[in-house]
């Protein structure tokens, strides 16, 4: 479980400098870490702003057999898997959109099926 913290910890400075390196706007001061929220940054003794950062993800649903970032990797991957087969056939390039059924099943074992369906 200190193991998962500290990764934890590691992710959530990588993101706060990717930020503060990326934003010109980005407050200045001292950054100390806390728990909760995850940084607070002191630009002078009566001036403290909170940071907790947050990663959105929708867990599956009761009904569902996968959770929406499992969906979203397969379609990508199949969405690959058809663009690399297009490539190897043609010498021309192709601009893929695929869009997705969501009434029919697809499980990993048919990526290459459904990518041939969709070259």
């Amino acid at each position: 479980m200190k193991s998962y913290r500290n990764n934890k910890k590691k992710e959530e400075r990588a993101v706060l400098k990717y930020f503060s390196q990326a934003f010109p706007d980005f407050p200045k001061g001292k950054i100390i870490e806390t728990e909760s929220p995850d940084f607070v940054i002191t630009s002078n003794p009566k001036r403290k702003l909170g940071i907790e950062l947050t990663r959105l993800t929708q867990p599956k649903l009761s009904n569902q057999e996968f959770t929406i970032a499992q969906i979203n990797s397969l379609k990508k991957t199949i969405s690959s898997k058809a663009q690399k087969l297009f490539d190897s056939r043609n010498d021309y390039p192709l601009y893929l959109s695929i869009f997705f059924n969501d009434n029919i099943k697809v499980t990993r074992n048919d990526i290459t099926e459904v990518a041939e369906h969709c070259t």
